[in-house]
């Protein structure tokens, strides 16, 4: 029993991820600008680290890797100081203007906690079985 809701959370993780591939494609459109001075620079490196992040995360999440989990970190980070997105998609555009930038904040610190406690209890597992 115990195995299988870790599985479950597991596979939520993976496609919370690939949800974000998906749903943040305006994220391409930073890829392809000409990097003519320091803002579009860190727009072109925070957008990498944030697509690098979601990859790993993608495919080290399920197994239970660590480097999933750290790349869902730098994803989380890049997303929310350098790009301004949230981690759950759409849910910030249902609340006014100048509730965004708060709300944005709150909600992309909930995924973080909530993958925290998916790889502290990911970790406890893995000990246990030894």
């Amino acid at each position: 029993m115990r195995r299988d809701r870790t599985a479950l959370i597991r596979s939520a993780y993976a496609l919370s991820t690939l949800l974000l591939l998906v749903s943040h494609a305006r994220s391409a459109v930073f890829l392809t600008l000409p990097v003519v001075d320091v803002a579009s620079a860190a727009a072109v490196a925070f957008t990498g680290a944030f697509l690098l992040g979601c990859v790993f995360g993608f495919s080290g999440v399920p197994d239970g890797r660590w480097w999933g989990f750290v790349g869902l970190y730098v994803a989380t980070a890049s997303a929310t100081f350098g790009m301004g997105i949230s981690m759950v998609p759409f849910v910030v555009r249902v609340f006014p203007a100048e509730l965004r930038s708060v709300l944005l904040i709150a909600i992309n610190f909930a995924f973080l906690v909530g993958l925290v406690a998916v790889q502290v209890e990911v970790r406890r597992e893995a000990s246990a079985a030894v």
